[in-house]
């Protein structure tokens, strides 16, 4: 099983299922739409929104002109992505029912992937929140491919490591959350 990682496993502290991505609209909000009017794009809520769970080599070229990304388009990758760790990721506690989901997947023989846009040391900390670190057979992360999701590459990856250990498995079930937009 293939789990399209931040959404449906970490949420804000104390979220029930009707306020499930309450922090990554807030992160949106302060995160994607500050950023960008901090290096002066006008980007509203909805917008940034609407580009949410897409690698950085996907959202700002989403916002930035090809003469804005090589002018400060890294910058503003590295400013978001600080501000998320200092501000937001304090704030994410696993979903309660997460590891017990988990374990039943592994006990029922399955592995489990954790396919996700964030850059590997995200990912590393994600797993280390979910405290699922034990559950997880494989990670993947932008830094393992050319392009970010949406683009199929980071599944592609984790498809083509599974085959790879043995047994090989018959198929793969993946869990990916969409956002409007894509």
């Amino acid at each position: 099983m293939t789990v399209d990682f931040e959404a449906p496993v970490a949420g804000s502290a104390g979220a029930d299922s009707n306020e499930v991505g309450d922090l990554y609209r807030a992160a949106s909000r302060a995160g994607i739409a500050g950023a960008m009017l901090r290096f002066g794009h006008d980007v509203s809520f909805e917008q940034a929104r609407s580009q949410i769970g897409k690698g950085g080599d996907k959202l700002i070229p989403a916002f930035l002109s090809a003469d804005e990304q090589r002018d400060h388009g890294k910058e503003l990758e590295e400013w978001c992505g600080k501000r998320f760790k200092t501000d937001y990721l304090p704030l994410v506690r696993p979903f309660s029912a997460v590891p017990n989901l988990l374990r039943r997947v592994r006990d029922a023989g399955l592995r489990i992937a954790i396919a996700s846009s964030a850059k590997k040391e995200e990912v590393d900390e994600y797993i280390d929140v979910t405290r699922v670190v034990d559950l997880v057979d494989l990670t993947t992360s932008s830094d393992d491919v050319d392009e970010s999701k949406p683009a199929l590459d980071i599944f592609n990856v984790v498809l083509k490591t599974l085959r790879s250990m043995a047994p090989t498995p018959s198929r793969s079930v993946i869990h990916r959350t969409m956002q409007s937009g894509w």
